[in-house]
C-alpha cells in the first residue's frame, strides 16, 4: 500500500498527506526508518508527483535518515544530487536534507572538497552549517 502512495499521481494535498504520514510514522517507529528513506526517496524521483511535493520529499529523506543510523547509500544519492543534478531547487533542497543528517569525518571531507567548487551560494552555506554542526560536540 505505501508503495502504491508514492508510485501513483497525488495531487498537492496528498502528496503533502503522504509526506507527514511517513514522517508521523517514522517518528512512532511503525516500520525502521529505512523503508520510510526509500519510499520518500521514490517520491523524488517520481516525476507525476507535484514538483513542490518532490523537493518536499528530498528535504524529508534527511529528516528521516537523520532520526537514526542511515544507509551510506542515503548520503551518497543525496550528495550525488547536491553535485550533479541539473535542477538547482533540488541540489539545494540535497544539501538541506544532508545538514539533517550527521556527517562523518569522510563525509565531511568529500562535502568540504566539494565547497571549493559550488557555485551556488545557497548550497554553500547550507553545506557549511551542515559541517560546522556535525564537527560540534554533542549535548548531553
Amino acid at each position: 500500500m505505501l508503495q502504491s502512495w508514492v508510485d501513483g499521481k497525488p495531487n498537492d494535498s496528498d502528496a503533502v498527506f503522504i509526506l507527514q504520514r511517513f514522517s508521523s510514522a517514522s517518528q512512532g517507529n511503525e516500520l525502521p526508518n529505512k523503508y520510510f528513506v526509500e519510499l520518500t526517496k521514490t517520491a523524488v524521483v517520481n516525476i507525476n508527483w507535484p514538483q513542490k511535493a518532490r523537493l518536499g520529499a528530498m528535504r524529508a529523506v534527511g529528516t528521516i535518515a537523520g532520526r537514526s543510523t542511515y544507509e551510506e547509500s542515503t548520503y551518497t544519492w543525496l550528495f550525488d544530487y547536491v553535485q550533479n543534478n541539473k535542477d538547482i531547487a533540488f541540489r539545494r533542497a540535497a544539501a538541506g536534507a544532508i545538514y539533517h543528517m550527521t556527517l562523518n569525518p569522510i563525509h565531511i571531507k568529500a562535502v568540504e572538497t566539494h565547497l571549493t567548487t559550488e557555485p551556488d551560494k545557497e548550497i554553500v552555506q547550507t553545506l557549511q552549517a551542515a559541517i560546522k554542526e556535525a564537527k560540534e560536540p554533542k549535548k548531553p
